[in-house]
């Protein structure tokens, strides 16, 4: 109250240097600063990582992993979380909209929902997005509009972990879920909340926005310039760090993280951080008791199709879409590919913050960082006293403990415990010799094999292996 009589009897007196702006507080300007010009966000949500300018924002956020909703409408039976939300609503019914627009005559149960209104009249935009050089007419849509370049999407289904950008957007599809959708495409079976969504969804059926190199199809133009550039390896976004290109700057911004070690994503259930939302969409499946998608193959289960799809076409098939420029070495993901295009740049964009060295890929330093610094999370075994620096590592490893061997021969009943021991393996199928002993001449399909053997060679022929 003293505060606010301050705005009417005292001078305003902090203008901001980047637009003009004044606040009769330092505080307000710190906080319109932070929303408009600089994006500093240093209140963390610790359920969801996402960062707020204020921290009555990050107060009012946490009610979003709150399913209580204490307040409810005494006319229409609406709850909401707050009782000054369940207020303004109750204005609704008894028609107290005090705030009408002089142009229009729309009106407004409060002023800054007008003054915002008023913008659509006068143009004004003021509120500026530093990525792409646009600009909105409030704060609220420049915040959702950003989650396009960063890729945060901080809303989650509980269902079938879908992530989304907007709270709105998750309400929506919830109704997937419900007998509530009940807007299906007649041609593909898609299910849609709202007939809105369904005839933005038919666009990709009348082939308006078609790419002419493959003939994927996209409900937007935008959606299509960008997948356009797969094909003509556009990639305007570059890295200032390691100069490394990409086709979006969502990617960039993902990218960064890689060199700040920035991880704004936490797992609610173990902790665990990730460096984007997709990553901790994955993870989120490991706690998920019900996984009904089921590879018919080595009966791995899936919280949903999507990923069961990728899992088929990555372990169990024989696509390898990715080629290495630099030799005739294919690939199953453009994250191996890229793994192995660093042995010809000799690139090591990676590097440690307590020494000097570099690394080509991120799990090396992660597992430099805990050998050498003791920093980060072992990932121990239940089993016996091993620990291993990553997930991955871990799972072989317990697989050898429970005998599970998914990666089956197609030319005998043999399986294996990786997908590398089976490649192994098939060499000898195939015929295909790679290594030989120079001693005797004896050829091998492997390195181990020839390595064994040229132990074995030295001692028999009485050689010093120096």
């Amino acid at each position: 109250m003293i505060q606010h009589k301050k705005r009417h009897t005292e001078k305003v007196s902090y203008p901001c240097d980047q637009c003009g702006k004044q606040f009769a507080f330092k505080g307000s300007l710190t906080v319109h600063q932070r929303a408009v010009h600089t994006a500093e966000r240093p209140f963390v949500c610790t359920v969801c990582g996402k960062k707020f300018a204020r921290s009555t924002a990050l107060s009012e956020h946490k009610t979003v992993h709150s399913r209580e909703r204490p307040f409810p409408c005494t006319v229409c039976g609406m709850r909401f979380k707050k009782e000054v939300q369940m207020i303004r609503h109750q204005n609704i019914h008894t028609k107290e909209v005090q705030y009408p627009c002089s142009e229009c005559g729309k009106r407004f149960l409060r002023k800054s929902g007008l003054k915002v209104h008023m913008r659509s009249h006068t143009g004004e935009k003021p509120y500026y997005c530093a990525v792409c050089d646009t600009w909105f007419k409030s704060a609220g849509i420049l915040q959702i509009h950003r989650r396009i370049h960063t890729g945060e999407k901080p809303y989650v289904c509980t269902v079938c972990n879908k992530l989304f950008s907007r709270f709105s957007t998750l309400y929506d599809h919830r109704r997937v879920h419900t007998k509530d959708a009940v807007h299906r495409c007649g041609q593909c079976g898609k299910v849609y909340p709202h007939r809105h969504y369904l005839k933005i969804h038919m666009v990709v059926h009348s082939n308006k926005y078609k790419c002419d190199v493959c003939g994927k199809c996209f409900s937007m133009n935008e959606s299509l310039l960008q997948h356009k550039r797969i094909h003509s390896g556009e990639k305007p976004f570059s890295c200032t760090v390691c100069s490394k290109r990409f086709a979006t700057s969502g990617q960039l911004v993902s990218h960064r993280r890689v060199h700040s070690e920035e991880m704004v994503y936490q797992c609610h259930v173990c902790g665990m951080s990730f460096r984007s939302s997709s990553s901790l969409a994955n993870h989120t499946g490991v706690h998920m008791e019900d996984k009904p998608h089921k590879c018919s193959l080595c009966n791995k289960g899936f919280v949903v199709s999507g990923a069961l799809k990728a899992h088929v076409r990555y372990v169990h098939t024989k696509q390898r879409p990715y080629h290495c420029s630099y030799c005739v070495k294919k690939y199953k993901t453009k994250h191996e590919l890229n793994d192995h295009v660093l042995i010809h740049t000799s690139m090591k964009p990676y590097s440690c913050k307590h020494c000097q060295q570099r690394f080509s890929r991120c799990k090396q330093r992660r597992k430099h960082l805990l050998i050498a610094h003791d920093e980060g999370t072992w990932f121990l075994c239940h089993i016996c006293p091993k620990k291993f620096a990553s997930r991955s590592g871990l799972e072989r490893h317990v697989r050898r403990h429970l005998g599970i061997k998914p990666y089956v021969c197609s030319e005998c009943p043999k399986s294996y415990v990786t997908s590398c021991e089976l490649k192994a393996h098939q060499l000898k199928h195939s015929g295909i010799v790679l290594f030989c002993c120079f001693l005797c001449d004896k050829t091998f399909t492997t390195k181990q094999g020839v390595r064994n053997h040229f132990k074995r060679c030295v001692d028999e022929l009485g050689l010093n292996p120096n």
